[in-house]
């Protein structure tokens, strides 16, 4: 019976293994991406140049924070050794803090020396948002003052 129907021939198997091949290289991308070796790439703060001013005109008048070689200066007023805190790097700006916190300053200008490290310029923000600053200008130099 099998002589009456015409035969026909084999259809080919339909692998469908693009997708699969997608979802497998991307699975080896991240094992690969979780189980490196290598360590993250080092931010180097010390590669940063200080800003330069791009607007002409003088910042706001605020409470002012000045970082500079020989101390930390709170409108004017040393209040701390710069040296003494980049010895002491774990060491928190308790002299700029509580005197914040007792004026209820909001909002400060920021000046640093381009010689000191960044470390010292993150330790004093710390302390500021500790003193509940919420705004900081960071100040720079201006090209005409270059």
């Amino acid at each position: 019976m099998n002589t009456l129907r015409p035969r026909r021939p084999p259809e080919p198997p339909i692998a469908v293994l693009a997708p699969l091949v997608d979802v497998v290289t991307m699975l080896l991308l991240v094992l690969l991406r979780a189980w490196s070796t290598d360590p993250p790439a080092p931010f180097a703060p010390q590669e940063l140049d200080p800003p330069t001013a791009l607007g002409v005109g003088s910042p706001p008048r605020l409470t002012e924070v000045a970082l500079g070689r020989a101390g930390i200066y709170l409108d004017g007023q040393r209040v701390a050794a710069t040296a003494w805190h980049l010895d002491h790097p774990d060491a928190l700006l308790h002299e700029l803090r509580t005197p914040l916190l007792q004026r209820g300053v909001d909002r400060v200008n920021l000046r640093a020396d381009a010689s000191l490290p960044y470390g010292l310029v993150r330790k004093t923000l710390l302390a500021l948002r500790e003193a509940g600053v919420e705004e900081v200008v960071v100040l720079a130099a201006d090209r005409g003052s270059l």
